[in-house]
Parts: C-alpha cells; structure tokens; sequence
C-alpha cells in the first residue's frame, strides 16, 4: 500500500529564525493543515490515552507509563519528522520538563532506534547527488553490461539497481548494501570505491588512483528532512505556545 504524501518544499531562510518562520507560515494554512493532520491525529489519539487512562485509575501504574512512553516514542519515529525525533532526544534529557521519569527513558531510545528508510529511496538519493558524472561513466559502463546480465536472475531489486547502474556500481557496498547505522537525519553505508576504468572516466586518473579501493562512509540524508524541518519546527513552536497558555507547559 503506498501513503500518500505532500511534497514538500524548503523554505526561503538560512539559519534558524523563529519569527521568519512563523510569519512564513502564517500565511500558509492549507500546508500548515495538511502537516498538522499528518503529525497531530496520532499524538492526539496518544493523549486521549493518557486522559482514559487518569479517567480509570491507572494512569499512575508503572507498566501503564511504560505502555504510553512506547507509543509516544513510536508515534515520533513513524511520523518521519527530523524536528519531532530531534524534540524527543532532548525531552529525554529533561524528565524535569517531561514530568515522567519513564517517558524520558523511552525517548532516550530515540538515539539509536530510529530505524532506517528504503534502501531503493536511499540509492535514488544518492544517484540524483552524483548525477554530474553520469556523462563521464557512460561511456564506459556498457563494458560491464553482458557480465550483469548473466547474474540478474539471482539478484534481488536492490543489488540489480546498485550493480546495473553506471554510479551506484562505482560502489562495492558492505552489508548487503544496507545501511550500517541510521540516525534521524539519515543513514550510513559503508562502501569500498572500486577501481577501474569506470572511477577513471568519472573522476580523472590522477583521483583515481588515490580514491580508487579506499572504504569510505556514505550518509545519504532521510526524503524531505531539509523540507521539512522549518515546518515541524513552527508546528512545535506554536504547540508549546498553545500549551503554556492553557495548561501552564504541561503535557
């Protein structure tokens, strides 16, 4: 099933300006509404937990908290947003702003237990930043062509997009070209730059022959991080600001 999605656009400010923001999206409402139904019905059906859960008695149990912590963290980690999961990570610090010990430990996982996003995704990522030596590779990329053929029935989608691809094949990825490490911002591949003539023609002989076998770390930047950062952002502002107002900064 495919999710339907808004694309995107970063806005116009260099920098984090918080009045810029606000007033650039201000006069927004319909891509504010859209990223606001897109990120506030689930956190909103967590806090309606949390209202039942005082409603019936509960809500003061260890594992009732340790329920609700899990779902929040979870909510932030689906929601894709790098402003949301950057939010968690400091929450987590600050169980003296959070008013829950328990919750502070769950958002703490947001460290290291984003998750990753598709590997397909990240290598298209990747190719569109490397674009500039398509030309260069092309001419000699054919030569490889006849040997891939006879393995393309064993591959699976991912290795037949990085082996068949003039710049992806610039690459002998690590771990079944799958990320080694993931973060809110994006994921790493480890990568070993092969050497031929292929890395020649992209980069020039003299590059080559330094590059040419050398490991490297690829970070390749999650969809729409850039995007949509600014947005989260105002969204987060303007939440806080409507929670100190009524409910004196408390969740």
């Amino acid at each position: 099933k495919k999710s339907v999605r808004q694309k995107m656009e970063p806005m116009p400010v260099v920098g984090y300006d918080a009045d810029g923001i606000c007033n650039f999206y201000d006069r927004r409402p319909l891509e504010v509404g859209w990223r606001l139904n897109s990120l506030g019905f689930p956190l909103l059906g967590w806090y309606l937990g949390l209202l039942m859960d005082q409603v019936a008695g509960v809500d003061e149990q260890e594992s009732v908290q340790r329920k609700r912590g899990e779902q929040l963290r979870g909510h932030l980690v689906r929601s894709g947003s790098v402003a949301l999961i950057k939010s968690g990570q400091a929450l987590s610090l600050r169980p003296d702003v959070i008013r829950n010990k328990i919750w502070a430990e769950e958002l703490g996982k947001l460290v290291d237990a984003v998750g990753s996003f598709s590997d397909l995704e990240a290598m298209d990522i990747m190719r569109a930043e490397l674009a500039d030596l398509l030309p260069s590779v092309k001419a000699v990329a054919p030569m490889k062509q006849q040997q891939q053929n006879q393995k393309k029935q064993r591959l699976s989608k991912l290795e037949l997009k990085v082996q068949s691809d003039p710049i992806l094949s610039l690459f002998e990825f690590s771990n079944d070209n799958r990320p080694i490490a993931s973060a809110s911002i994006g994921q790493v591949y480890k990568a070993r730059i092969r050497k031929g003539a292929q890395l020649e023609a992209a980069i020039g002989k003299v590059e080559a022959a330094k590059w040419g076998g050398k490991t490297v770390a690829i970070k390749i930047q999650r969809p729409e991080a850039m995007a949509s950062a600014s947005l989260d952002m105002y969204l987060i502002r303007r939440t806080a600001m409507w929670l100190s107002k009524f409910r004196g900064g408390g969740l």
